[in-house]
């Protein structure tokens, strides 16, 4: 009895012994060497790698803004902001800077106003004609002392110029303009399209883009910048298949791209169907 109660407990033993003989067999990984600069107890560790100079560049961003709760939410494009350095009057500009984590003095135009906020906005109305500077000096704090003094402030200028919302709307870089172009689904079908203000009296003061979709008549309401905009037509436009989408033109004012969706009303059923996949229209001015 004895004896048949030593064999399993000698055979687990073996099997104990065989498995450790297995793991020496392993070899064990190296140590690598530590590579984080951040870290104090590595090598390579560096005290200055956190530290960041002064910048002062910021953004001026002109905004076309839109709810959705206006088109029952079903406005796929609730608004954007675009870099902007010409633009009209009668708008909202935003100022932003691009550095985080420091102190800000902003100057616009003539206005001795100093402000300190990282971003703000400022209404600009009939006043604003022609060019206005902006100017922003920003400054960081070094608890490193790895910075030298003339890095720890640094300024920037930018200007924008201002057209009157009245009288300068068709310019030769702006919106507004006729394009010839075709669809990225056709686009060897060519057509024309008309983007125009609602001061045009041929247009019957109508403000909105002509031919687009394709053969439609009636001109839909846009909200735009001076080289953007939102197409913001009804929801329930059944002429035009209700177009919801965006466009802007190129810095030269030349090349257009507008982005769209439709949505085609079954009339026996009396209910919308689903909205399309996106179309892009690219045209040329004319």
């Amino acid at each position: 009895m004895k004896i048949y109660l030593f064999l399993p407990f000698a055979f687990f033993l073996l099997l104990l012994s065989a498995c450790k003989d297995d793991e020496m067999m392993i070899p064990e990984e190296p140590d690598l060497p530590c590579t984080d600069v951040a870290n104090p107890d590595c090598p390579n560790y560096d005290p200055c790698h956190a530290a960041t100079a002064a910048d002062a560049s910021f953004m001026i961003l002109d905004s076309i803004e839109v709810s959705a709760a206006a088109f029952g939410n079903e406005f796929p494009y609730p608004g954007f902001s675009v870099e902007a350095d010409t633009t009209w009057n009668f708008r909202d500009i935003y100022f932003k800077a691009n550095q985080e984590n420091a102190t800000y003095e902003w100057l616009v135009g003539a206005d001795p106003t100093i402000r300190t906020e990282k971003e703000f906005s400022l209404y600009f109305d009939e006043v604003a004609l022609g060019d206005v500077t902006v100017r922003l000096i920003t400054t960081v704090t070094d608890t490193t002392g790895c910075l030298a003094a003339h890095e720890l402030i640094d300024t920037s200028y930018q200007t924008i110029h201002f057209l009157s919302e009245q009288t300068e709307r068709l310019t030769e870089t702006g919106i507004f303009a006729n394009y010839r172009g075709s669809l990225d689904s056709a686009p060897n079908d060519f057509f024309d399209i008309d983007i125009v203000p609602y001061l045009l009296e041929e247009y019957n003061y109508m403000t909105g883009i002509f031919n687009l979709p394709r053969d439609c008549s009636v001109g839909m309401a846009v909200r735009t910048t001076y080289r953007y905009l939102l197409i913001v037509n009804s929801v329930n436009q059944i002429d035009c298949d209700s177009p919801l989408g965006y466009g802007f033109v190129d810095e030269s004012g030349q090349n257009i791209t507008i982005i769209f969706t439709t949505q085609v009303y079954d009339v026996p059923n009396e209910q919308w169907e689903p909205r399309s996949d996106e179309v892009v229209f690219t045209g040329t001015r004319l």
